[in-house]
């Protein structure tokens, strides 16, 4: 997290490695929020739907 902090912070260069690391890193998170919130709002739906039962 240190590492992420402070290259946002403009005071440290990363290797073009560690760039692509932490970008592929960070694409994947995306992904896998994206799935919670489809989740999420499946389950909704569902209770919703058994509420209204």
């Amino acid at each position: 997290m240190e590492c992420i902090k402070t290259v946002t912070d403009g005071k440290y260069e990363v290797s073009d490695e560690a760039y692509h690391t932490l970008k592929r890193i960070v694409k994947n998170c995306e992904k896998l929020i994206k799935a919670y919130e489809k989740k999420l709002e499946q389950r909704e739906k569902e209770r919703e739907k058994s509420l209204n039962r």
